[in-house]
Order: structure tokens, then C-alpha cells, then sequence
């Protein structure tokens, strides 16, 4: 079984950052979580028939799969490593918001 430890979903200008911790993901999983959540807030899924369709062994949500651009893996915790040390960024890191050329 695959669980869902965390899903936080945030707003950072026009930005929609999805955030989701969890034991493993399945093929898809991520993308398809994410599609289906897009589709409530533009209101062609209500919030009951998401949960049905998350719920539920069904080909739907893959109709709503989110395209694999913008999603990247932030970390992978493995057996003992410690949950609450703050991410650190890479050394080359480029914000998601630089700072405009003047």
C-alpha cells in the first residue's frame, strides 16, 4: 500500500506549488494526484467525485494527468534519515523568482 503523508498546496504569485510526502509513488501517481486537484479548482470535478476517483481503481484520472514539466523531486528520506532537516539547496540553485534585469 502507498501512503499519503503530507499534501500541501501553495500559492506563490501565479505559482501552484504542490507538496507531497509519502512511502513510495506509483507510476504516475504524483502527476495524476495533481491533475485531478487542477481539475476541482477550474470546477470540471467536484471535491466528492475527486475522491471517488482517488478512492477507486479507475482509467479517469489518468484523463486528468498533469504533464511532467514543472515537477521535479525535492528529496527521498530513506530508513533512519531524519524527516525534519531543512532542505538545502543546491550550490547552482536558481530561484523561481530571479530578480528582474534593470
Amino acid at each position: 500500500d502507498v501512503l499519503v503523508d503530507t499534501l500541501d498546496i501553495h500559492e506563490d504569485h501565479d505559482l501552484v506549488l504542490f507538496h507531497i510526502e509519502g512511502s513510495h509513488f506509483l507510476w504516475k501517481m504524483v502527476r495524476r494526484l495533481v491533475g485531478v486537484i487542477v481539475e476541482v479548482g477550474r470546477g470540471g470535478l467536484t471535491p466528492q467525485d475527486a475522491a471517488g476517483l482517488l478512492a477507486a481503481r479507475s482509467d479517469v484520472a489518468a484523463r486528468f494527468t498533469a504533464p511532467a514539466s514543472g515537477l521535479f523531486l525535492e528529496r527521498v528520506y530513506y530508513e533512519g534519515d531524519p524527516r525534519d532537516a531543512p532542505v538545502r539547496p543546491a550550490a547552482n540553485a536558481q530561484s523561481l523568482h530571479p530578480a528582474p534585469h534593470t
